[in-house]
């Protein structure tokens, strides 16, 4: 099966996201100790697999959200030195609620976390922070959408694997190749490297995935 293949080739050790997992879960909540912080998803409901990400919810009493927001990258980088961390531009402003993707270092890029933190007020005023500033990467995003279809494809889903390519090349305003999912990744790779060079250590961590998704025992 490819997921076993991928497991091993990949090291995805379940137990070491567990115990990252844990590490967050403990990190938010000896930050904020009124806050309650959960695990959500497919990792909460017992159906997740080897390449499930990580969602967490994480809810801050309305009096300290602003605080929550200005000191999340340091209580972050207290639990795992970061890679990436890019804040959801849907919720700009908006004054309790915000979304974070976080990318760790030498964490499996298919276990990023994404964080919701959320006021348990439902007062919502505008609430302008300086992450609201800072610009969207389409280009990250469009890689990590060819992270989320190698893992479709590990999964035996090459149908989503292909709505994610096409809403990559989308992302960076280039039609979707007619190719086998293989080459379109790698073309995907090429385009985005060629846009952002600065992607270039991204893009390499896929092309690694990529040889060793595509690539059956015995090869």
């Amino acid at each position: 099966m490819r997921g076993t293949f991928g497991h091993r080739i990949m090291n995805l050790e379940p137990e070491e996201r567990d115990d990252l997992i844990e590490r967050i879960l403990e990190g938010f909540r000896r930050s904020f100790p009124d806050s309650k912080a959960s695990l959500r998803g497919s990792l909460s409901g017992g159906f997740g697999d080897e390449y499930s990400d990580i969602d967490i919810m994480w809810v801050i009493p309305r009096d300290h959200f602003a605080a929550c927001l200005h000191r999340l990258h340091s209580i972050l980088s207290e639990i795992q030195p970061i890679e990436s961390m890019r804040w959801d531009p849907e919720f700009r402003g908006n004054g309790n609620r915000r979304v974070v993707f976080v990318r760790f270092v030498d964490v499996p890029l298919f276990w990023r976390v994404d964080v919701d933190i959320r006021s348990d007020s439902d007062a919502c005023p505008r609430l302008e922070i300086e992450q609201d500033r800072l610009p969207w990467s389409r280009t990250e995003s469009a890689l990590m959408n060819a992270v989320a279809a190698i893992k479709a494809h590990l999964r035996d889903e090459d149908s989503d694997a292909v709505a994610f390519l096409s809403r990559a090349f989308n992302r960076i305003g280039l039609e979707l190749p007619k190719r086998d999912l293989r080459s379109t990744i790698s073309e995907l790779l090429d385009a985005v490297e060629k846009m952002e060079p600065a992607s270039a250590m991204l893009s390499d961590r896929i092309r690694v995935l990529v040889n060793n998704a595509f690539t059956e025992p015995g090869d």
